[in-house]
């Protein structure tokens, strides 16, 4: 008899734990691609408050884009948001360029995502810059998705792109 009222309450258990919610990948990615596609809309834009809020603001930030010509790397937000306030104070025009992302492939945890996807820069004319592979990773702090690791490779200026 005990064996029958054990596997009851533990059937009931996992009936339990499969009835739970789980969690909306769709609303989710979307999150997470709005994230990016604001990362991006307000660096062009030059809106350096704006811009920051989308990112884990401590020592565990890494920043790294690479190209043929060059690279840059940063540790840590402090140092980062020095480069980006620079980078706005040099040139506080916002861009005319036009970014469209495609083929992202996102994968979600429980307080953690990354995504990878395709950036195609276009220019005021709608004529092709370049194509950049952009990888993030994301944490969700108080609810809400934010950068903790932004990676840019510049594949155009290899010659075998």
């Amino acid at each position: 008899m005990n064996f029958l009222k054990y596997s009851i309450l533990v059937f009931l258990v996992l009936i339990g734990a499969s009835c739970n919610k789980g969690v909306d990948i769709n609303a989710e990615e979307q999150s997470i691609k709005n994230v990016i596609e604001n990362q991006t809309r307000y660096y062009m834009a030059k809106d350096h408050e704006k811009h920051s809020e989308l990112f884990v603001q401590d020592e565990s930030f890494i920043v790294l884009v690479a190209g043929k010509d060059n690279f840059g790397y940063a540790e840590g937000w402090e140092l980062a948001d020095k480069y980006n306030k620079i980078n706005f104070k040099k040139d506080p025009t916002p861009s005319t360029l036009k970014f469209v992302n495609e083929k992202y492939k996102i994968k979600i945890y429980k307080e953690s995502a990354w995504a990878v996807y395709d950036e195609m820069v276009y220019d005021a004319n709608g004529d092709f810059v370049k194509k950049v592979i952009n990888v993030r990773l994301l944490e969700k702090i108080n609810g809400n998705w934010r950068i903790v690791f932004l990676g840019d490779v510049n594949t155009t200026s290899y010659k075998d792109n």
